[in-house]
C-alpha cells in the first residue's frame, strides 16, 4: 500500500460509516454540545477534556453547522493521542 497512515484512514473511514456502528446523531450532538465533547474525550482518550479543549471543540461545533459526529469521531480516531494508546 505504501503509506500505512493512509491505509489506516481508509479502513477507519469504512468502519466509522458502517451502519452498525453506534454514533450519536447530529441532533443529539447539537442538543448538548458540551456533553458530547466530554463523552467523546472519555470514549477516545479515556480522560476528561481540559477547559481549553472543551471550549475549543464546543466553539468549533457551534460555528461549523456542517460538522457531524462522524467527522468529529474521525478526527479523534486519527489524532496522535488516540494512536499513542
Amino acid at each position: 500500500i505504501g503509506d500505512k497512515r493512509i491505509a489506516y484512514e481508509v479502513v477507519l473511514a469504512k468502519m466509522i460509516t458502517d451502519p452498525d456502528v453506534v454514533i450519536p446523531t447530529n441532533g443529539e450532538m447539537r442538543a448538548n454540545i458540551e456533553q458530547f465533547v466530554i463523552d467523546t474525550y472519555k470514549r477516545f482518550y479515556v480522560r476528561l477534556p481540559t477547559e481549553a479543549e472543551k471550549t475549543y471543540f464546543s466553539n468549533y461545533i457551534e460555528s461549523n453547522p456542517d460538522a457531524t459526529p462522524v467527522m468529529v469521531y474521525f478526527a479523534f480516531a486519527t489524532a496522535n493521542e488516540y494512536n499513542y494508546y
